[in-house]
């Protein structure tokens, strides 16, 4: 209706329905609102509780992501396409990229060569297609340098809210140090084992190989076969002429060497360097040492290792003689801690008077020492005696006696002020009375420790053993725990030189109770320095007497925190123009750790002022072991000490194979004197013999046969003769033979002609070779039948009435000598004996016939004349006469 047309209770009740509705609009507008409001409000919380939720949850994820980042371990995560979506700093620098995003969306073909991602891409494969984690795998990779390392890998899958693989979490740690510490074990484990097999089978080649060339040639053999050397090759020393020859080398190369008589004088290359030195010589590049020799025939030599081959102790001689040759070959300088001071004196004079510079730690006496570095040995020995005499104050019952065993060497000045230190010491301390109970000479562990040994088995009271060096103590101290009596309260065992393992004794807290500290790294740099500066004529003390310290069990670990076991005293400024300069030191025993630590320190020394310094071990060198490499670097000190080993077995080898060869040449010589005492008894036999029938034989036919046969038994032939000048004096005839000399009885020779013709002429023995080369041969003697023929004359007063003689036949290698011309002689006196006999017994026998003749004419005569008288008929008296005139005619 229209509102004009409409009343006004219309209009007013339209009003009041348009009221009622504002007021239910407003009602539901406020009821609107309000339910807005609380909404709002809730959504208002419910945004702030989102809110912190994701604060909180950002910051778990910065907390993952940082803790992610800073692990050293690689994290990565790879989509279901091998792409990357998120890296970890230690995988971004791995792959070699700054940021994530260089990485994300790329494949490990983008960052490695195809052969390592193939290999990761197949593994992720089964993964994606298997569900199967890959825990664990060991794999090659290579660093952002292109550099091969080793990982340890393990990749799982991840799956959506679909339970579906949509890719997969890795991660990866470095284990190239790890691998390369099994690898250094495994090799070591393979070298030892090849230790192991080398030095056994070198032990039974040792006890089953008489001849020390083939021995030489098997141990070379198997230390090429076992190590794979380039090269090895063993060279014997010859000290007289001090040079090293070539006696066994591997391969090709080692015969034709070998062949062509190499050698290397002593002192030059490596080999020459490790005899003259006596310690082994290892040149991992040999490039970089001035005094390596090529080989022509060793042209891929790049590192060399020369051993030298020892035999025995320390020598004196051997000591000499190396300082002779530092002399002679016009060292600078020379430093000696002297064995035996007499020995190497007159060399240390006459190297002074040639101007070279000497330093020793001994005094060796007036103008025999540029420089003297040396200790107060009678103090070192008093402090030693005075801890060994307050030891005895608190641990001898009172009234008992203290039985000491002594080590000394007392044929050195030094050694000997130590020990009457000692014993002066314990006095100043033990008020009880002490006597030396046992006392020898020992130097080394070896010896203290087998002197100990027998003192504490015979020595029953024995209560302390003090050396002279801490090496003989540390023996004794050996023997005195193998024996039970490792005990600090009633043991005490002591030295001198404060070497390491002596301190380490001491740390055991038993019956190691002292050392007294020498500074052998000092005094080693104090020699070099006194000799570097004499050389650059800068002034030098020419007497330096360095500290020592006692060190106990109490005071060890102060000792060993001040750092004095180590100390070398500050370099100086480093002297100029000492470049080429040479110093030779000798010392006394390289095993000693004393002497160790004082070479070390003279090396020291000598590298700061640029000086070169040989060290020498003065002990019997016999050869050199030399193995070479044809990659630098690869020769070691594993190296080193696994030869040492052998070259060890090698003078063990040698040195029994010399004992060996001593006790053969004894057999021999015992075998020798035996038959030659057997042969003495056949040859007295024989002249008794051949003297009896001289007294029991008058046919001189059957003597002279006797006596041919029994000198031919001796004589080692069947063939033998006699032959007798003829009595016109032309001719001389074999009247005896025996053998082959059966056929030539009766041939006469001319003076001068054959054996027998030429010592009857001469009247003296003769030998001869070869007798149908001999120009004197007889005629009568065809060829191809005597080989060696010898011939003594018989005499009869000044005159040879024969020859003797004896020979081996054709095919024999026999001949004869002196021995068997001196045994001929005495058979010929023999036959000459004979001969004479028979000439006087023809004689008397001659005459003895003709008296009985004319006794038997005197009989008939007298018989004839009583016939004549007997008949006084005519003609019975000459009938009777003529039968007896018949008879005795």
């Amino acid at each position: 209706m229209p509102k004009s047309s409409m009343s006004r209770d219309d209009l007013l009740q339209e009003l009041a329905d348009l009221r009622r509705q504002v007021a239910e609009l407003e009602t539901q507008v406020q009821e609107k609102s309000e339910a807005a409001s609380e909404a709002t409000i809730l959504l208002t919380h419910e945004i702030a509780e989102r809110f912190q939720i994701e604060m909180s949850l950002e910051k778990e994820h910065n907390l993952l992501r940082t803790l992610i980042n800073n692990i050293p371990d690689s994290v990565f995560v790879k989509d279901t396409e091998h792409r990357l979506v998120m890296s970890n700093t230690a995988h971004l620098q791995i792959l070699g990229v700054d940021s994530a995003e260089e990485a994300v969306n790329k494949t490990d073909s983008d960052f490695f060569p195809d052969e390592y991602a193939d290999v990761y891409h197949a593994d992720e494969r089964r993964i994606f297609e298997t569900g199967a984690p890959l825990i664990n795998k060991e794999e090659p990779y290579l660093d952002a340098m292109g550099q091969p390392r080793w990982a340890v890998t393990t990749k799982l899958p991840l799956y959506n809210e679909l339970g579906r693989i949509s890719g997969l979490v890795g991660i990866s740690r470095d284990i190239t140090d790890r691998k390369f510490l099994e690898r250094k074990l495994r090799e070591s484990l393979e070298q030892r084992n090849r230790q192991v097999r080398l030095s056994t089978r070198l032990a039974q080649d040792i006890a089953a190989t008489a001849d020390l060339h083939t021995l030489y040639q098997r141990a070379i053999t198997q230390i090429q076969q076992q190590f794979g050397y380039y090269h090895t090759q063993l060279l014997r020393y010859d000290s007289e002429r001090k040079v090293l020859s070539l006696i066994a080398g591997y391969g090709e190369a080692g015969l034709k060497m070998t062949a062509a008589g190499h050698q290397m004088p002593l002192g030059r290359g490596l080999t020459g360097m490790a005899a003259l030195t006596g310690t082994s010589v290892l040149r991992p590049d040999v490039q970089a040492d001035p005094n390596w020799q090529p080989q022509a025939l060793l042209p891929k030599t790049k590192g060399e290792l020369a051993v030298p081959i020892k035999q025995g102790r320390e020598s004196a001689q051997v000591q000499r003689n190396v300082l002779e040759h530092f002399v002679a070959h016009n060292f600078d300088a020379v430093a000696v801690t002297a064995i035996n001071p007499a020995v190497v004196a007159p060399v240390a004079r006459q190297a002074i008077k040639q101007g070279i510079y000497v330093a020793a730690t001994i005094d060796m006496g007036e103008k025999c020492q540029t420089a003297l570095v040396t200790t107060q040995d009678f103090e070192l020995g008093r402090l030693l005696g005075t801890a060994a005499g307050r030891w005895a104050a608190r641990h001898v019952p009172a009234g008992r006696r203290l039985d000491v065993g002594i080590l000394h060497n007392r044929p050195i000045a030094q050694f000997a002020e130590r020990e009457r230190g000692m014993l002066e010491g314990i006095a100043s301390a033990f008020n009880g009375a002490f006597e030396v109970a046992a006392a020898e000479l020992a130097t080394d562990a070896d010896q203290g420790l087998s002197i100990a040994e027998r003192w504490l088995k015979t020595q029953l009271n024995l209560q302390m053993i003090l050396a002279i060096n801490d090496v003989g103590a540390l023996g004794a101290y050996q023997a005195v725990i193998a024996a039970g009596k490792n005990n600090p309260d009633t043991f005490f065992v002591g030295g001198i030189d404060g070497v390491a393992p002596a301190l380490d004794a001491l740390a055991e807290k038993g019956a190691y109770r002292a050392t007294v500290f020498r500074p052998a790294k000092k005094m080693g740099a104090l020699l070099v320095r006194s000799l570097a500066a004499a050389i650059a004529n800068q002034p030098f003390d020419t007497l330096t007497r360095v500290e020592s310290a006692l060190v106990t069990p109490e005071n060890l670990p102060q000792f060993l925190e001040s750092g004095a076991a180590h100390q070398m005293p500050p370099f100086p400024q480093p002297f100029d123009n000492l470049h080429g300069r040479k110093i030779g030191l000798s010392v006394m025993n390289l095993a000693n750790p004393f002497f160790a630590d004082l070479a070390e320190g003279a090396r020291r020394e000598a590298q700061h002022h640029g000086v070169e310094l040989v060290v020498n071990d003065p002990k019997q060198v016999l050869g050199v072991l030399d193995v070479q490499s044809d990659v630098a670097g690869l020769l070691t000190e594993a190296d080193q000490l696994a030869l040492q080993g052998f070259c060890g077995q090698i003078a063990a080898a040698i040195e029994g194979t010399r004992l060996r060869q001593e006790m053969s040449e004894r057999l021999a010589e015992r075998a020798q004197l035996l038959e030659h005492l057997q042969q003495q008894n056949d040859y007295l036999f024989a002249l008794h013999s051949t003297t009896l029938d001289l007294m029991n034989r008058l046919d001189l036919a059957d003597l002279l046969h006797a006596v041919v046969t029994r000198a031919g038994q001796l004589l080692n032939t069947e063939h033998g003769f006699v032959a007798l000048v003829d009595s016109e004096q032309t001719a001389i005839k074999v009247k005896v033979g025996v053998g082959l000399y059966k056929d030539f009885l009766g041939v006469r020779l001319k003076p001068g002609e054959g054996v027998a013709g030429r010592v009857w002429v001469t009247g003296e023995a003769l030998i001869v070779d070869k007798y149908d080369t001999w120009a004197g041969r007889a005629a009568a003697v065809p060829p191809g039948i005597v080989r060696a023929l010898v011939g003594v004359p018989l005499k009869s007063g000044h005159h040879v009435v024969g020859v003797l003689g004896a020979a081996h036949n054709f095919d024999s290698s026999l001949t004869f000598g002196d021995a068997e011309i001196l045994l001929l002689n005495r058979f010929a006196q023999l036959v000459s004996v004979a001969l004479e006999n028979a000439r006087l017994y023809a004689v008397e026998h001659t005459r003895t016939q003709e008296q009985a003749k004319q006794a038997e004419l005197w009989r008939g005569m007298q018989e004839f004349s009583s016939a004549l008288n007997a008949s006084l008929d005519l003609d019975t008296v000459l009938d009777n006469a003529c039968r007896r005139l018949v008879q005795l005619i």
